[in-house]
């Protein structure tokens, strides 16, 4: 899959950069920031584990866009959604 710099979700332009532990919040790998819609990635993930993290912020993102905020806080439905779709990806052929 190609490196993701921008795109569209629900008429919110999502901008996605690469960045240094230090960017990120506590231990984070990734985050989602709902006021400036931006999907910040540790850039030392392996490519398996960026397409994860990517597809991951990408599920708040637009659970964020569709205003359901009681699933966009259960991590355990967000992670398990974005590997469902890491699934898919994988496997397409």
């Amino acid at each position: 899959m190609k490196q993701v710099k921008q795109y569209e979700c629900l008429g919110n332009t999502i901008t996605v950069r690469r960045v240094s532990a230090d960017e990120l919040p506590d231990d984070s790998v990734a985050c989602y920031d709902s006021e400036t819609h931006e999907i910040l990635l540790l850039k030392t993930l392996s490519k398996d584990a960026m397409l994860h993290a990517f597809l991951h912020e990408h599920t708040h993102a637009s659970l964020q866009a569709l205003g359901r905020t009681e699933l966009n806080d259960d991590e355990v439905f967000v992670d398990t959604f974005a590997g469902l779709f890491h699934q898919m990806l994988k496997t397409a052929k």
